[in-house]
């Protein structure tokens, strides 16, 4: 019997809720996951889009980030109201 694998919509929604998940507190309500893309752009340092749900209030925080070659130095942040993630198609997140 085959087991089916997940969809990279379910692997990517697993992957961000176990990083969300390693770093809150278990007692309260699970916050939406965080996310990151990272890519390389024509003639330009590697970059990363990271978003990251508000603690304190509703809504996103995003964040813009440089490779620097020795870590991630934040460009721009950018607060956000709502998120919509898919992958190939399939919707991940929606808030």
């Amino acid at each position: 019997m085959q087991t089916q694998q997940p969809t990279p919509a379910e692997s990517a929604l697993t992957a961000a809720t176990t990083i969300a998940g390693s770093e809150r507190d278990r007692s309260k309500t699970p916050p939406a996951p965080c996310f990151t893309i990272e890519f390389n752009p024509d003639e330009e340092t590697r970059r990363r889009y990271r978003f990251e749900p508000k603690r304190d209030t509703t809504g996103w925080w995003r964040y813009e980030d440089e490779w620097t070659g020795m870590d991630w130095q934040c460009l721009v942040r950018e607060s956000i109201k709502t998120i919509s993630l898919s992958v190939d198609g399939s919707p991940v997140l929606d808030t």
